[in-house]
C-alpha cells in the first residue's frame, strides 16, 4: 500500500479503489460539518487521564472499587482512536458516501466503557426495543401475524445516526434505565464514567485531533 497512489477498501466481497485525494476531501467535508465535529485538543488524552484519576481515586477512598479496578480503569498505555471512511457502495458506484468508522482498540476510556457496559447488558436486554442481532429481529417478526393482503413492512434508514444523538439525552436514558434503583454513590460513579466515555470522544484522521460533538 505504500507504494499505491490510490486507496483500497474491502466491503463484503467487493473491492473499492478510490483515489486518495479525493478520499481525504470527502472525508474532510464530512468532518467540518460543525454541528458533528470539532478540532480537538491536542492535550485532550492528558486532560482525560487526569479526570479519569480524580473520579476513581475518590470512590477508592470510598471502597467502592478495589485497588485492581482502580488500575484497570487507568490505563498507562494506550492509543488515540483513527477514523476512516467505508464506502457505501449500495448507495451509489461511482460517488458512494462514506461511512464513518472510528478504530477504539486501546483508546484511554476503553476500560471505563467497558465497565459501564458490565453494569448495563443485564438491563439493556430486557428492554422491549432491544434486538440483539439480524437473527433475533426475523425471530421476533417471525412471531407476529401478517397478511400480505392488506399489510406493509416499512423500514427506515437513520442517516448519522450517532451524530445525530445529544450525549445529554445519552445519559438521561442510562439513568432511566436504573430508574427503578435508589441512587447510590457507586450508580453515581457508573455515570461520570459514562460521561467521561461520551465527553473526550476524540479521534485523529489525517494527522489532526477531532471530536465527537454528539
Amino acid at each position: 500500500m505504500n507504494d499505491r497512489s490510490d486507496s483500497t477498501f474491502v466491503h463484503g466481497k467487493c473491492i473499492v479503489l478510490l483515489d486518495t485525494n479525493k478520499y481525504k476531501e470527502k472525508m474532510q467535508h464530512m468532518l467540518a460539518i460543525p454541528e458533528h465535529y470539532s478540532k480537538g485538543k491536542a492535550n485532550w488524552e492528558t486532560l482525560t487521564r487526569c479526570e479519569i484519576q480524580q473520579i476513581c481515586h475518590k470512590v477508592r477512598i470510598k471502597g467502592l472499587i478495589c485497588d485492581q479496578e482502580y488500575e484497570y480503569l487507568n490505563p498507562q498505555r494506550t492509543r488515540t482512536p483513527v477514523l476512516y471512511g467505508v464506502p457505501k457502495i449500495h448507495k451509489s458506484e461511482v460517488d458512494p458516501p462514506f461511512r464513518p468508522i472510528v478504530s477504539t482498540v486501546g483508546p484511554i476510556t476503553e476500560p471505563l466503557s467497558k465497565y459501564v457496559e458490565m453494569f448495563l447488558k443485564q438491563r439493556v436486554v430486557c428492554l422491549p426495543a432491544y434486538v440483539r442481532d439480524t437473527g433475533h429481529i426475523i425471530s421476533k417478526l417471525e412471531g407476529i401475524p401478517f397478511d400480505p393482503e392488506t399489510q406493509i413492512l416499512v423500514t427506515m434508514d437513520i442517516e448519522a445516526l450517532f451524530t445525530n444523538i445529544p450525549q445529554t439525552q445519552d445519559l438521561k436514558a442510562v439513568a432511566q434505565i436504573f430508574g427503578t434503583e435508589s441512587m447510590t454513590d457507586h450508580l453515581d460513579f457508573v455515570l461520570q464514567c459514562l460521561k467521561i466515555v461520551l465527553d473526550q470522544n476524540y479521534f485523529m484522521f489525517d494527522g489532526d485531533i477531532y471530536q465527537q460533538k454528539k
